[in-house]
């Protein structure tokens, strides 16, 4: 791959689902703070075309509403392992790719989390979410694997997703 900058944001410890409640305000932080000290602070290229935002479980689903509700921010976006329980909790924020042309790639194991008795299965919300981006004609990479949930799959997806974002020779 290409050089990159990496930059992890660590969720709350104390509570970890906070950021999911509150999206906008995370987005403001990425866009008020964190981007531009990033950019004042090290050699990037300060673009959208340059930047990519990733995350796994709920991390994935804050990745992807942060590229979808900020497409000026981020073009590159990815998605391990998305927390999600449909693929509606996202659909809403997608429009067709001439109007957010962004560069997707999403993984996740077929032994994703589920629950029938609670009627959820975030196996089938990726699923769905992957053939929803495909339908407004973007091009996700990636997909599922024969894999469950977590630290295995992460790892093993990790060289295939940085190298659908940021390749050998291409720049940005």
């Amino acid at each position: 791959i290409e050089p990159v900058i990496v930059v992890f944001i660590f969720p709350d410890q104390e509570s970890p689902d906070r950021e999911m409640g509150q999206v906008d305000q995370y987005l403001e932080m990425l866009t008020g703070e964190l981007v531009p000290r990033i950019d004042a602070t090290f050699r990037t290229l300060p673009s959208a075309a340059a930047r990519a935002t990733v995350g796994v479980a709920q991390g994935a689903s804050l990745a992807l509403m942060s590229a979808f509700k900020q497409p000026g921010l981020f073009t590159r976006v990815s998605s391990l392992s998305a927390f999600m329980l449909t693929a509606d909790d996202l659909a809403g924020m997608i429009k067709p790719a001439d109007a957010m042309p962004l560069t997707i790639y999403m993984g996740w194991g077929i032994y994703h989390l589920r629950s029938p008795y609670e009627a959820w299965d975030m196996v089938k919300a990726n699923r769905d979410l992957h053939a929803l981006l495909r339908e407004k004609g973007h091009h996700p990479t990636g997909g599922e694997s024969r894999d469950g949930f977590g630290w295995a799959l992460w790892r093993a997806r990790l060289g295939e997703m940085l190298a659908a974002h940021f390749p050998i020779g291409v720049g940005s």
